[in-house]
């Protein structure tokens, strides 16, 4: 979440905010979780972030491009 208020000069810094949110609420749910569960939630909360921060890099440098060239 410090990253997103360090890039707030680019457009596209409330998806690092998201991101943040959304990991921590992903940590949350594991540290509750069942343990019947916790064979498949770590690994598709993983796989979530990993898709969001995937999100995030890629919308953080068209917004860097786009930032660089004006």
């Amino acid at each position: 979440m410090i990253a997103a208020f360090h890039h707030r000069p680019f457009g596209q810094w409330f998806w690092l905010v998201l991101s943040a949110i959304i990991s921590i609420l992903m940590g949350v749910l594991i540290m509750n979780s069942f343990p019947a569960s916790s064979f498949w939630l770590p690994g598709l909360l993983i796989a979530i972030e990993l898709l969001l921060q995937g999100w995030t890099l890629l919308f953080i440098g068209i917004a860097a491009k786009s930032h660089s060239a004006s």
